[in-house]
């Protein structure tokens, strides 16, 4: 008779245990991964895991702060961009400080992948309430306390891994004070950020507004930084008062560089109500100023 080989011999009873478990181990990995994934879907593609996702950000963020926060409606959901209506900001005393009646957030998730991350935030309906005299401290109670720990230490420049290309738009925004008019009431602001690798670039590209009883009318600004330097282009401001050019001015740590153009022009129909106040006579033309300056870290020339 043939003696029995050690594959014909059967199986140890420890060896089949293992292969059981092995067996129960597989299927409760795929199990816990479908549950992630449903978990997922449900969270950013559904409405309803949206809304339930964001009060319970909210109410995180509730409770490291003094004040509260509230939210009434959530619409659609996080892969599309979701839009958040009635989100209210109060102190410790229940004081309504910040209101926004609608903030739409806009992005292509899965453009990522392809190193470039798209970005829209829509704010409309915006109420901001300062203290007595627009005393700021007001909104305080909106932050977390202070931890009293120093910040660590800065390791240079910020490096963003893709590019981002965000816009943020705001329609409608008042900072009140009490019993009193709005300090600043913006009608529009349309922003513009792109950021790759240490370099950001900041444009205004439409800002209407009225403050302290004086409209401005246009404003445009770009700014670029790449951790070495900043550069401010093409500013244009006009208002009530006059206007405001400045074509390039660069900025470095070791001081200012390159060339300062500035022409402002001021309106004196509107400066006359201001003079009076003040017991002076109204100008009998328009006041320009021409300014002209250069140079670098060894010295900076201003010419009127």
């Amino acid at each position: 008779m043939a003696e029995r080989t050690d594959e014909q011999a059967p199986a140890r009873p420890w060896r089949r245990r293992l292969r059981t478990a092995g067996r129960w181990l597989r299927r409760g990995l795929l199990g816990l991964l479908f549950a992630v994934v449903a978990l997922l879907g449900f969270v950013l593609g559904t409405q309803t895991g949206t809304r339930l996702a964001l009060q319970a950000g909210l109410a995180q963020y509730a409770g490291l702060i003094p004040g509260d926060a509230a939210l009434a409606e959530v619409h659609g959901n996080l892969l599309d961009g979701p839009e958040l209506r009635g989100l209210v900001l109060r102190d410790r005393r229940g004081v309504e400080r910040v209101r926004v009646d609608r903030l739409r957030l806009g992005w292509t998730p899965l453009a990522a992948l392809d190193g470039e991350v798209p970005l829209a935030v829509t704010l409309a309906g915006v109420r901001v309430a300062l203290g007595p005299g627009g005393d700021a401290a007001a909104l305080q109670d909106l932050a977390p306390p202070p931890s009293g720990e120093p910040p660590p230490p800065s390791e240079g420049p910020l490096e963003v891994p893709v590019t981002v290309e965000a816009w943020l738009r705001i329609d409608d925004l008042q900072i009140t004070v009490p019993d009193g008019p709005p300090l600043v009431a913006l009608q529009h602001l349309v922003v513009r950020a792109d950021a790759q690798g240490a370099e950001l670039g900041v444009g205004i590209h439409r800002l209407e507004a009225a403050a302290q009883g004086h409209a401005v009318r246009a404003l445009r600004l770009g700014a670029t930084w790449d951790g070495a330097q900043a550069e401010l282009s093409g500013l244009w401001l006009d208002s009530d008062l006059g206007q405001v050019r400045a074509p390039r001015l660069v900025v470095t740590p070791a001081g200012y560089t390159g060339r300062l153009v500035l022409d402002a022009r001021a309106d004196r129909a509107a400066l006359a109500p201001l003079l009076a106040a003040q017991g002076l006579a109204p100008l009998p033309a328009d006041p320009t100023v021409r300014l002209r300056g250069g140079g670098g870290p060894d010295g900076f020339e201003l010419s009127l």
